[in-house]
């Protein structure tokens, strides 16, 4: 009887291995038996291979992606006009180095007040506050430069200033420029009786 061991070298390159046997050890009693047939064995190695780009692909490398390019954004930008009274309740805007565009200014105030309604079977006066209008402008800048917008008193107004001698006036003004996105800018003040002088 024949003992030993036996090599299968590695699958590169892929090949069918038969088994190699190492130096025979004879044991006396068993010559008798005649040779021993060793039989093939044949191994099949994996091949691992990669899948074939499809047809028209293109690789990461390839393939470049738009960059954005700089975003520019233009503003209706402005500085607050000063503003001036007359005893009339007329104001006065003057806005300096304005663009080309259109502007618009509105102004308005809370009325306190108080109106007569049935509570409960009886007639009570109640309080009311009323926002009005105090007046409305607008002006189409043709040209850069200096502008004078007068916002002038609706009717309502002017009985509200006589009777109150004062009104909180809120101003919300608007710039648009020529392509470019609105801007608005808001200021709270404080517009007083004045008697016209004789």
């Amino acid at each position: 009887m024949l003992s030993g061991g036996s090599h299968i070298p590695a699958c590169n390159p892929p090949e069918s291995v038969v088994p190699i046997l190492d130096a025979p050890v004879v044991d006396m009693g068993a010559s008798e038996y005649g040779p021993i047939a060793i039989p093939a064995i044949a191994i099949p190695c994996k091949v691992t291979t990669s899948p074939p780009a499809p047809v028209g692909s293109q690789t990461q490398e390839q393939v470049k992606q738009p960059q954005p390019g700089p975003m520019s954004t233009i503003t209706s930008a402005f500085s607050f006009p000063s503003l001036a009274q007359r005893p009339d309740g007329l104001l006065t805007l003057a806005f300096k180095a304005l663009a080309t565009g259109r502007l618009r200014v509105r102004a308005s105030f809370d009325l306190d007040g108080s109106v007569v309604t049935l509570v409960k079977g009886r007639h009570r006066r109640v309080r009311k506050l009323e926002t009005l209008t105090y007046g409305e402008a607008s002006h189409a800048v043709d040209s850069p430069g200096n502008v004078v917008l007068e916002l002038e008193p609706t009717k309502r107004t002017l009985v509200a200033l006589t009777h109150d001698k004062h009104l909180r006036v809120r101003l919300s003004i608007t710039f648009i420029a020529t392509g470019a996105t609105p801007s608005t800018q808001y200021k709270t003040t404080t517009v007083r009786y004045r008697a016209a002088s004789r």
